[in-house]
C-alpha cells in the first residue's frame, strides 16, 4: 500500500514539474532589425526632434471635468439617497 501511495506521489510530482517547464520554453518574437539599425534610427529621429523627452510629450487637461459646484453635487446626490435613487452595496445592479 505504502508502495502504491509513493509512487502515485512521484507520477503526480513529476506532471506538475513537466507542465511548469513547458510554460518557459516561451520564446518573444524574433525582431528582422538589427540593434545597429534601430540606434540609427533612433539617432536620427532624435536629431530631426522626432521624439520628445521628459514631460513634453504629456498633454495638459485644460478643460473641466464638470460645471457644477462640488457643494451642488453633494446636494444633489444627497437629494437621491434621500429619495431612494441610489442603489449600492451588494444589491446594486
Amino acid at each position: 500500500m505504502k508502495f502504491k501511495l509513493a509512487l502515485i506521489a512521484m507520477l503526480a510530482g513529476a506532471s506538475l514539474f513537466a507542465q511548469a517547464q513547458d510554460a518557459t520554453k516561451v520564446e518573444p518574437p524574433k525582431s528582422t532589425a538589427k540593434r545597429a539599425d534601430v540606434k540609427a534610427e533612433t539617432k536620427a529621429a532624435a536629431k530631426a526632434g522626432e521624439i520628445k523627452e521628459g514631460e513634453a510629450g504629456a498633454e495638459a487637461s485644460t478643460k473641466p471635468k464638470s460645471t457644477k459646484k462640488r457643494a451642488d453635487v453633494k446636494a444633489e446626490t444627497a437629494a437621491a439617497n434621500k429619495a431612494g435613487a441610489l442603489k449600492g452595496g451588494e444589491t446594486a445592479k
